[in-house]
């Protein structure tokens, strides 16, 4: 293990695509080959973690968040002997990965507020039209209960429809089965 160190034959690994403020970062210098990842000997050596926030942690798997979006460096330093270990001497592996740390997004972006939209006006369009088209006076016939039944049934029907030209690959919208 100690040959594919020195031979660079292992990385920094990071369990996230994209890191956003505040969110767990699990992190591990993982070798090329799989079955050094897991070996007893990891035990004998140390693996020292450096953030450019001024934070340190030993460890071979260390979980770590930024607060601020900005770019950042990553440094790994396993020794290769006790005595260097020990010393602070230079006898030691160093592995450095960048990382971006990326501002935070909105849940609400254009493209979802332009959906909703479009889905209250299908939805409003159908009851007005149904509204319009005759249905008031047939409302203003009726007694007040089958008149509120009447109005029920028609905004039922009209979000019934509305989530039939919503549906994605034959599947409902996630309003249909709430």
């Amino acid at each position: 293990m100690i040959e594919a160190l020195r031979a660079k034959k292992a990385s920094i690994t990071i369990d996230q695509q994209v890191a956003r403020p505040y969110s767990p970062l699990e992190l591990c210098v993982c070798f090329d080959v799989y079955q050094y990842n897991h070996a007893k000997a990891l035990e004998q050596l140390r693996c020292v973690w450096t953030f450019d926030d001024g934070l340190t942690e030993k460890g071979w798997y260390v979980c770590h968040f930024y607060q601020e979006p900005a770019e950042r460096t990553i440094t790994a330093d396993i020794p290769l002997s006790i005595a260097a270990a020990t010393a602070g001497t230079s006898d030691a592996i160093q592995f450095t990965q960048k990382l971006s740390v990326r501002q935070t997004t909105s849940s609400f972006s254009k493209q979802y507020l332009l959906a909703g939209g479009l889905r209250f006006a299908i939805a409003f369009f159908i009851a007005l039209v149904g509204l319009v088209g005759g249905a008031r006076d047939q409302l203003a016939k009726l007694d007040v209960l089958p008149a509120l039944i009447a109005v029920f049934l028609l905004g039922f029907g009209a979000d019934t429809i509305k989530n039939v030209f919503t549906q994605k690959n034959g599947q409902p919208s996630p309003s249909a089965t709430k």
